[in-house]
């Protein structure tokens, strides 16, 4: 279902988490036996085993919204009261500087 509600995400809003992980899946307990998703008009209902997940922390996200990208600018660290460099061995940070480098535009979708 992550995968799956990754892939609506993407499709519907550009959508990239850029950071998921284990640590960044919840999983609870919930009685619905489907959920129902939209892509590209159709209808698909996948089974949940009753379980709800939610996918949290979305630092080095970026999603468009009409003709709006919301992401957090991590070029302009100044902006944040409380920034603290992340090292440069920093996977995110390395991959922040490969889009940067490729695009020099982190606002730019690039979906695989």
């Amino acid at each position: 279902m992550v995968t799956a509600a990754l892939v609506f995400a993407e499709a519907a809003y550009e959508f990239e988490h850029q950071d998921l992980h284990w640590g960044n899946i919840l999983l609870s307990r919930n009685e619905c036996a489907t959920v129902q998703f939209a892509l590209e008009g159709k209808k698909i209902y996948m089974k949940t085993f009753e379980l709800a997940i939610s996918i949290i922390d979305f630092t080095f996200s970026r999603i468009n919204i009409g003709n709006n990208s919301l992401v957090d600018d991590m070029l302009l660290p100044c902006s944040r009261s409380n920034y603290i460099p992340p090292p440069t061995s920093n996977i995110n940070v390395i991959v922040y500087n490969l889009q940067t480098s490729i695009s020099n535009c982190y606002q730019l979708f690039l979906g695989y």
